[in-house]
C-alpha cells in the first residue's frame, strides 16, 4: 500500500475510533468531554500536510491550517 493510502487508511481509522468514544477535549467548553468532533480538529502534531508536508494537521482533513482553511494565520496548529 502506498504512503497516501496509508496515511488515508489511517485517517479514517482514527475517525471511526473517536466516533466511538467521548473524548477528553481542552477546547473550553463546558464539562471537558466532548464527542469526537473536537479531536477532528484538534491539531495532530504527528502528520504531514497531504498539499505541503507542514505540520500540524487538521485531522479532518489530513491538511495543515493554511491549506484547510486558506488562513495564513491558522499556521502551527493556531486553528
Amino acid at each position: 500500500m502506498g504512503g497516501r493510502r496509508k496515511r488515508k487508511a489511517l485517517r479514517e481509522q482514527k475517525r471511526e475510533a473517536a466516533d466511538d468514544a467521548m473524548l477528553e477535549c481542552d477546547c473550553g467548553e463546558p464539562g471537558g468531554k466532548h464527542t469526537a468532533e473536537c479531536a477532528l480538529f484538534k491539531p495532530d502534531w504527528t502528520g504531514k500536510c497531504d498539499t505541503c508536508g507542514a505540520s500540524p494537521i487538521v485531522p479532518l482533513t489530513g491538511m495543515c491550517g493554511p491549506c484547510t482553511f486558506g488562513e495564513g494565520e491558522t499556521a502551527a496548529g493556531n486553528w
